[in-house]
């Protein structure tokens, strides 16, 4: 008998062991961010593209275009926006997605850009929070009428 009671209370030693219930399962994994979310942050170019010709790359010394180092996109989380255009023109306004995340709508810019209604429409090819690539759906006047495409990387 004495026996047993050792038995017992070996195996209810080992059995009360440490180790700690696993957590419940709470539903798969961790929600993703938004593609707002993920683009709200200050934009600079990598790349840009006039009328398919590659005219500006961040770094190199042959750039046919340099001035579009000074080119900036300020998407805040609130929904305003800050554009510093490339001649160092500051816009300030608000800014959207549209069409199921495929646009980036910039309205109510201050001071308007030239021909623009106070309004940028830009086609997004590419969106994470590592890079964003976005096409002008209009000529831009201050770069001599051509339709640019802005490869752009996190400031």
């Amino acid at each position: 008998m004495r026996k047993i009671v050792y038995i017992f209370l070996i195996l209810s030693v080992f059995s009360c062991g440490g180790g700690s219930d696993p957590e419940p399962d709470k539903g798969g994994t961790t929600p993703t961010a938004s593609l707002k979310e993920k683009i709200s942050k200050t934009w600079a170019p990598q790349a840009v593209s006039e009328n398919g010709t590659v005219v500006y790359t961040k770094g190199a010394s042959n750039n046919i275009k340099s001035y579009y180092s000074s080119f900036k996109l300020k998407l805040q989380a609130n929904g305003s926006v800050e554009l510093t255009e490339v001649e160092g023109t500051r816009i300030t306004g608000k800014w959207s997605l549209g069409s199921n995340d495929t646009r980036l709508l910039l309205q109510e810019l201050s001071p308007a850009p030239s021909e623009s209604g106070g309004a940028l429409e830009y086609s997004i090819s590419a969106a994470d929070d590592k890079k964003l690539t976005i096409s002008a759906l209009k000529v831009n006047h201050k770069t001599g009428g051509t339709t640019n495409k802005y490869e752009l990387i996190p400031e």
